[in-house]
């Protein structure tokens, strides 16, 4: 798939349809690998509407080329610490995260269509006794196997597993549902400038809302030294000392449901705050 994109995130201008997209799609965990950027993006979304979101952000789903390819995703998926409960598939008997492939357009050829246009590189054809295009890669589980069958209900995109599973483990893929609501990776064909982006969107959380722990991820470079719950009144309800880790849990299952803000003490003196939901 020939996709030249030049561009440089914090300058890039989105107009019409792709404005509107835009502002539906959360930032994510930022990674480099062999000159490119991804985007872990924990915000659970159809495979069309990833898709779309990460067409609106200036990449488009990623799309795994080769085995080097497949294990710095999957390093850096498994370093976020993903909870598997929150994005897990209803047809895959697993959790998994979207990747650019499909079958959509037909049965048993599998193609790589990151920004779901017309122009695609088939990769894969069959089943899983099926047989690699040539030149390309694949990391199937025992899979595909369009267990719905055909149709809508078909097991038409691709997702890669982060848990084992019945027919693979984490890391390998699977066929499931095009409908199910996942997290998503997007792929950048250029380094992002991250000296440009406000440190709001370098250190995130997820998910949100929340039922029992929320994650707080830190991509910017600067050590957290403290986070603090406020409840919708300002008295604050919980302080945590943090370590200086990509990722960090946070147990807030006997917090009562509602509205509340999360302070984020830099070690520099900036605090960051980001508004969550109990449920």
């Amino acid at each position: 798939m020939n996709k030249n994109l030049l561009f440089v995130i914090a300058s890039l201008a989105i107009f019409g349809s792709n404005h509107k997209i835009a502002a539906q799609c959360a930032d994510g965990y930022v990674f480099e690998f062999n000159g490119k950027s991804y985007e872990i993006v924990s915000q659970n979304k159809t495979w069309v509407a990833a898709a779309a979101c990460a067409v609106a952000k200036g990449g488009y789903l990623a799309e795994i080329n080769n085995a080097a390819e497949q294990a710095a995703v999957f390093s850096a998926i498994t370093n976020l610490n993903i909870d598997p409960a929150n994005t897990a598939s209803s047809d895959g008997f697993s959790s998994y995260v979207w990747l650019g492939g499909n079958d959509i357009a037909s049965e048993g050829n599998w193609v790589w269509n990151g920004d779901n246009n017309a122009v695609t590189t088939p990769f894969w054809i069959g089943t899983a006794s099926g047989t690699l295009v040539a030149g390309q890669y694949a990391n199937w589980g025992f899979e595909p196997d369009n267990w719905l069958g055909a149709g809508p209900a078909g097991q038409d995109a691709l997702g890669m597993s982060i848990i084992n599973w019945q027919n693979g483990v984490a890391g390998k893929w699977n066929d499931i549902s095009h409908n199910n609501s996942l997290y998503y990776i997007i792929e950048y064909n250029s380094l992002l400038d991250l000296t440009t982006i406000d440190k709001n969107t370098l250190i995130g959380i997820h998910p949100n809302p929340v039922q029992d722990n929320i994650s707080l991820y830190n991509n910017s470079g600067s050590k957290i030294e403290k986070i603090v719950f406020v409840n919708s009144i300002g008295q604050e309800i919980k302080i945590f000392q943090t370590e200086n880790a990509i990722t960090q849990n946070y147990d807030v299952s006997n917090f009562q449901a509602g509205v509340y803000f999360l302070q984020i003490h830099l070690e520099e003196g900036t605090i960051l705050t980001k508004k969550i939901i109990k449920k």
